[in-house]
């Protein structure tokens, strides 16, 4: 009823209705992984960080999985990180490998990487074409299976706090806003499985730093729909990027670009200068390292560096 009288009074109708579409879209955070920053990571034995994590190898072998599993599992990782095969074909593997497999009777490591090629195919489609919605919303429904089958696996939580994100597009603002609870739950709980994966920590910190943004008067808007909205501070999301860099120093372009993001809003230009110096001194491999170079450089200017 509140809302309701709230957007029935004339200028303050377009404040709340703008104040509530905003929070649903910071909250559904954007979370974009170029195949530079893949290639970037430290490889272990078992994979990069978005490839196979040690974690993952014993839920192969609890799902059932055997050598031919294992060896699926394998050659998807090498597909995605061949940058000379493309995401449909990876997704055209993937799903040979699960259906095979029986579906939700394969293995989690599969099926989550089925849902992880899902969502590299449909994140550049318009919102208009049908097809982005069918791949997210069938990613997110595989992540989920995969949990209820296994709830240690820290990719899982990982890719369902990205698909809950993802599939926010299409979803109304109140939907959007009780997602980013589960989006946090489910990062935190990436983190807490795999303290090495350095790209958890990363996503947890842009949820916390997009969340901190929102505005006061966004904020009592959206206490309308939730009594405690996300909340979230800049230290926080400060926190996440310095542990995701101490875990794999220069992992990630966009992990220095948003550390020094973060000292710019806290006001220590020493600090923020110093890390848009080290993400400049990284290669740019994709379109997202040049945009990162270009908004870097911007903000050097605005420092006066």
């Amino acid at each position: 009823q509140m809302l309701r009288l709230l957007a029935s009074r004339g200028p303050v109708r377009q404040v709340t209705r703008g104040a509530l579409e905003r929070f649903g879209r910071v909250v559904s955070i954007s979370t974009r992984v170029s195949a530079g920053a893949r290639a970037a990571m430290v490889l272990g034995a078992a994979g990069t960080a978005f490839g196979l994590g040690a974690a993952s190898w014993p839920a192969v072998c609890a799902s059932g999985g055997d050598s031919g599993d294992r060896g699926a599992v394998a050659a998807a990782d090498r597909m995605y990180d061949d940058n000379s095969v493309s995401r449909e074909e990876l997704l055209a593997y993937l799903r040979r490998q699960v259906d095979e497999r029986g579906g939700r009777s394969a293995p989690v490591a599969l099926r989550w990487r089925l849902a992880r090629a899902m969502s590299d195919v449909a994140t550049p489609l318009p919102k208009s074409e049908p097809r982005k919605k069918e791949l997210l919303f069938a990613a997110l429904e595989l992540v989920e299976g995969a949990l209820e089958d296994d709830e240690n696996d820290f990719a899982v939580h990982k890719w369902l706090g990205i698909l809950y994100s993802k599939v926010g597009e299409f979803e109304g603002t109140k939907a959007k806003i009780g997602n980013a609870y589960k989006i946090r739950y489910h990062f935190e709980r990436a983190t807490e499985l795999n303290p090495t994966d350095a790209t958890s920590q990363h996503l947890l910190g842009r949820w916390c730093l997009d969340v901190s943004q929102i505005t006061w008067v966004e904020r009592k808007v959206a206490s309308v729909l939730f009594d405690t909205p996300p909340a979230a501070t800049t230290e926080e999301a400060l926190e996440h990027f310095l542990k995701a860099e101490n875990i794999e120093p220069g992992f990630w372009k966009k992990n220095r670009a948003m550390i020094a993001l973060c000292y710019y809003k806290l006001k220590d230009y020493d600090k923020c200068a110093k890390w848009l110096k080290l993400a400049l001194e990284m290669p740019n491999v994709t379109d997202e390292d040049r945009t990162t170079d270009d908004e870097a450089r911007a903000l050097m200017k605005r420092i006066g560096a």
